[in-house]
């Protein structure tokens, strides 16, 4: 730069400012597309937390976030309904796990969303766990 005139100059900076911002909106673009879809934080839990499979489609996918949603409703309604509170506890616990061994994409997780609505609603209607 040294020895240009000031047309020169300021050419030089305007270039090297374009150069720069392309590297940057280069590398910002690069890192979004690693990180997968977005995060639409609208499940029952938070989505920035997601590290599973399966809560990485609930929080990206609004389907898969209603039905979690749906689920929670139900989930609360049977818990109180159910006359075996330990029962209850457990069965949940070991669907939970298995969604979160099992399931790792949208087919898997809207049938496992339904199976536990279902099964949930059979609770919340009757108090019995068949566990």
């Amino acid at each position: 730069m040294h020895g240009m005139r000031a047309g020169d100059k300021a050419s030089f900076v305007t270039d090297a400012m374009k150069k720069a911002l392309f590297i940057v909106f280069l590398a910002i673009g690069s890192t979004a597309a690693h990180a997968g879809p977005p995060l639409l934080d609208t499940a029952t839990f938070g989505c920035t937390k997601a590290h599973s499979d399966a809560a990485r489609l609930i929080c990206s996918d609004p389907e898969l976030a209603d039905d979690d949603r749906r689920m929670a409703e139900m989930y609360s309604l049977a818990r109180a309904a159910a006359m075996d509170k330990d029962a209850f506890k457990l069965a949940e616990h070991d669907a939970w796990n298995d969604r979160e061994r099992n399931c790792h994409d949208k087919d898997c997780l809207v049938k496992w969303y339904t199976d536990q609505i279902s099964q949930l609603t059979y609770i919340a209607n009757t108090g019995l766990v068949d566990y």
